[in-house]
């Protein structure tokens, strides 16, 4: 499949506004005043002629028939920082309780948290936030999500910070439970995984951020012991190799 920038569609689309209430708009309007940063609106209608004008062969009919239910994404950005690490965690303090963290990947070549919203139980918009050593950037797809396909796209169209996104990892995180919730200090805690996640890491932090309890995930359910930990709050993580798939306050009561 041809490799299509997003960029290259810079000098059509940049200026365009469409008016949609996505999570850029919402939180991050400041952003695009700034003379250093690009931003660049996509429609449907764009990614379906961008593909027309190349001559779509099959593996890009599957993309067109993918992105069919996506109305518009929008990205932001600066390839050349000083600043990626304040950026990043300013701009990740940002997005209001209708965004729910869906992961967070970090790696040596920076870092990237992955938000959805949800709409009467469909994921209605996917938002990215995502650093490297100079470049930061914030991305958001709206529409009607299928993480499944999200891939697709992402594989097409360059999009800072999507490039860590993990289709497998993504919906295995919507599916990960751990209860109850207080639980009764000594005794356990169930943790209820897809099998993708065996292998994971369960940890229990502290809100100081200290691990107090630290548990291998070796199948799809398993049962915690919160036996030594003071009665208190915690924060429960789940991570698989450089992604945190969950990651959820729990309260031990005596």
């Amino acid at each position: 499949m041809k490799k299509i920038a997003i960029t290259c569609m810079m000098a059509a689309v940049s200026m365009v506004s469409f008016g949609q209430n996505n999570a850029i708009t919402q939180y991050f309007s400041d952003f695009e005043s700034q003379e250093d940063f690009t931003k660049v609106n996509v429609t449907s209608k764009m990614f379906e002629m961008t593909l027309e004008l190349e001559g779509a062969d099959a593996e890009e009919q599957a993309l067109l028939d993918a992105i069919g239910d996506i109305e518009g994404l929008t990205l932001i950005g600066t390839e050349s920082t000083e600043n990626a690490v304040a950026l990043f965690e300013d701009a990740t303090s940002r997005p209001g309780s209708d965004f729910e963290v869906l992961m967070t990947v970090d790696d040596k070549d920076g870092n990237a948290v992955f938000y959805v919203r949800e709409d009467n139980g469909v994921i209605a918009e996917l938002l990215v936030i995502a650093r490297g050593e100079k470049e930061f950037g914030i991305a958001t797809v709206w529409g009607e999500i299928d993480l499944k396909q999200v891939k697709k796209l992402t594989d097409t169209f360059s999009v800072a910070g999507m490039e860590k996104f993990d289709e497998e990892k993504a919906i295995a995180a919507r599916e990960i439970s751990v209860y109850p919730n207080p639980v009764i200090q000594g005794s356990a805690i169930n943790v209820n995984v897809p099998a993708s996640v065996k292998g994971g890491t369960l940890e229990i932090l502290d809100l100081n951020g200290r691990t107090v309890k630290t548990a291998n995930i070796r199948s799809t359910q398993e049962s915690v012991s919160t036996a030594g930990i003071n009665a208190g709050t915690y924060v429960v993580v789940l991570k698989q190799d450089n992604a945190k798939l969950y990651s959820e306050r729990i309260v031990i009561t005596k």
